[in-house]
C-alpha cells in the first residue's frame, strides 16, 4: 500500500493511521485524561490512568470502555 504521498513506506514501516489532529483531540472516555498512541506491536492508544488500552481496528479508534482491555 502507498503512502499518500504516493511513495512506498520502507519494509517493516507502517504509516501511522490514526490524524495526529485526532490524536491531539482523543482522551480517555472513562477518566477524560491523557491517551498514549503506541504504534507497535499493534496500533493502540493507552489510558495509564484508567489502566485500559483502546484498540485501533481499520485506522479507527475504538473507544468503548467495555471494548478496552486493562492492563
Amino acid at each position: 500500500m502507498a503512502a499518500p504521498g504516493g511513495v512506498a513506506p520502507a519494509p517493516g514501516v507502517r504509516i501511522v493511521s490514526v490524524p495526529p489532529d485526532l490524536l491531539e483531540i482523543l482522551v480517555c472516555p472513562k477518566c477524560k485524561g491523557p491517551l498514549e498512541h503506541r504504534t507497535a506491536p499493534e496500533e493502540a492508544l493507552v489510558c495509564h490512568a484508567c489502566r485500559l488500552i483502546y484498540a485501533v481496528e481499520d485506522d479507527i479508534p475504538i473507544m468503548l470502555i467495555d471494548e478496552a482491555k486493562h492492563f
